[in-house]
């Protein structure tokens, strides 16, 4: 399936006109929380991301956030990434395999993965904003 069509099919099935720029869309779920499909043009890939958190200031723990992505059974085909501002969770999946159930499939598992990484957290991450402030234990196995 080619993906100006994925995201025709996605329009109709959550009853929204999505219009791509450039291969991508942003999407605002309930929560407020912004969420970004995204295939370049001539791209082999797909790729559904969100911000997770805000981005530690120190290495130590920005550190241990990427750890994550050694831990298959904790994070499963999803990854965490990091951008000027915030710490990052998506996926990626070949072009080749994707279709609308495989799609709103990865949404939800991120939706949730996101949630679960938020709420098992309790060692504090420096953020530069006190109200930001979240939390790690050290392992989320």
């Amino acid at each position: 399936m080619n993906v100006e069509s994925l995201f025709s099919e996605l329009g109709v099935r959550w009853g929204l006109h999505l219009q791509s720029e450039q291969g991508a869309i942003k999407l605002v779920d309930n929560d407020n929380q912004d969420w970004y499909l995204e295939c370049p043009p001539e791209s082999p890939y797909l790729t559904i991301h969100t911000a997770l958190l805000p981005k530690p200031i120190r290495e130590e723990e920005l550190a241990i956030w990427l750890t994550l992505n050694t831990d298959r059974t904790l994070m499963g085909n999803s990854w965490v990434g990091v951008n000027e501002e915030h710490l990052i969770l998506g996926t990626t999946v070949p072009v080749e395999f994707i279709d609308v159930n495989l799609v709103e499939n990865m949404m939800n598992n991120l939706y949730e993965q996101a949630s679960n990484l938020k709420q098992r957290s309790e060692v504090p991450i420096n953020t530069e904003r006190e109200e930001n402030r979240v939390f790690y234990t050290g392992s989320f196995a």
